[in-house]
């Protein structure tokens, strides 16, 4: 796929991703967030990433907070195969595979100058209520929905387990708008900041 226009007298670079390895469940260790930290930096730095869905997904929101400050673009592989581009940050035109969903990436902005002290999204009560819903296209639905109830936060917390894409994809779209971003697979759990 073709991204942005092309310019014939620039050499089009083609995406390569590089697959980090994570570990598959979260440690709820002393230094274990510290550690993944600094391994996802020695990884992803500089290059176009591949996360997987098969990671918990505390493990993946960690590493996606690391590799969309050092990586030029990330790409998340779903259980299905179904590869779907979280983010882009080329300032130039690339080739990526064919097969790449590029369909989700957010340019969303917000103009609104007040801060409210916390939003809250249950991304999986909202996926679960839009995915009955709607039959047609329900991740896109549910990131439309999700676009309209964000505002300047201090702090924002993403809650629930599932789907996982939806939850990367709403963590880079919240991270203009927020200061610190928090998850908890429930309402009652301890958030982690991420």
């Amino acid at each position: 796929m073709i991204s942005n226009k092309i310019n014939s007298k620039i050499p089009i670079e083609y995406v390569f991703y590089k697959r980090l390895h994570l570990p598959q469940k979260f440690g709820n260790t002393p230094g274990f967030t510290k550690k993944l930290r600094e391994s996802v930096i020695l990884q992803a730095q500089g290059s176009s990433v591949e996360l997987s869905e098969n990671v918990d997904l505390p493990t993946l929101m960690i590493a996606f907070s690391i590799v969309r400050k050092v990586s030029q673009e990330a790409i998340l592989v779903l259980r299905s195969g179904e590869k779907i581009l979280l983010f882009d940050h080329h300032s130039t035109a690339v080739l990526r595979p064919k097969d790449i969903n590029t369909e989700f990436v957010s340019k969303l902005v917000i103009e609104d100058e007040h801060l409210k002290k916390s939003l809250i999204i249950n991304i999986e009560a909202l996926w679960r209520q839009i995915s009955k819903k709607n039959k047609g296209n329900p991740l896109r639905s549910t990131i439309d929905r999700i676009q309209e109830m964000i505002t300047n936060s201090e702090y924002t917390t993403l809650v629930g387990k599932n789907p996982k894409v939806l939850f990367l994809l709403t963590q880079y779209i919240i991270y203009p708008f927020s200061k610190e971003i928090r998850y908890q697979h429930d309402d009652k759990s301890q958030p982690l900041v991420i």
